[in-house]
């Protein structure tokens, strides 16, 4: 057995800005140019390099012998795959003062993954203005939140004849009932 790995293992990098709030009234500016996280890693982060035999099997009998009668594999999820808690107020605004308008048409926040689905949780408030006037009128028309995911969630792959894989219902069903 030969194990050789000559190119970086694990590489994070993120050259652009993390997130950026910015809102051009008076009362509140929120404004982050420069970027909020940045992990870079250039080097090889683990390096395997092995020449000569690593093991040596000599047996004259049968090497393996497999007797399998019952199912090869079975998935059961009986609980929420993906659950989202928010408990605290997502976006709260108070004014006593003279009226200001907030227009908002895009989404305030995007969330996208690629790779294998991530259990989100916020329990605090997502945005909080406050402000000292009187009543202020609101409008937004975008999505509040919007969640994508791109990727598999979940790959099974088997190349040999050794272990056959069948499933003949759905592996994961996604159903969502109220609002999010």
């Amino acid at each position: 057995m030969i194990l050789s790995q000559t190119g970086p293992l694990l590489t994070l990098s993120q050259t652009g800005p993390l997130l950026t709030l910015s809102q051009a009234e008076s009362l509140l500016t929120l404004s982050q140019t420069g970027p909020l996280l940045s992990l870079t890693q250039r080097g090889p982060l683990l390096t395997l390099s092995q020449t000569g035999p690593l093991l040596t099997l000599s047996q004259t009998g049968p090497l393996l012998t497999l007797s399998q009668t019952g199912p090869l594999l079975t998935l059961s999820q009986t609980g929420p795959l993906l659950t989202l808690s928010q408990t605290g107020p997502l976006f709260t605004l108070t004014q006593a003062g003279p009226p200001m308008i907030l227009s908002q048409t895009g989404p305030l926040l995007t969330l996208s993954q690629t790779g294998p689905l991530l259990p989100l949780s916020q329990a605090g408030p997502l945005l909080t203005l406050s402000q000292r006037g009187s009543l202020l009128p609101l409008s937004q028309t975008g999505p509040l939140l919007t969640l994508s995911q791109t990727g598999p969630l979940l790959t099974l792959s088997q190349r040999g004849s050794l272990l056959p894989l069948s499933q003949t219902g759905p592996l994961l069903t996604l159903s969502q009932t109220g609002p999010l």
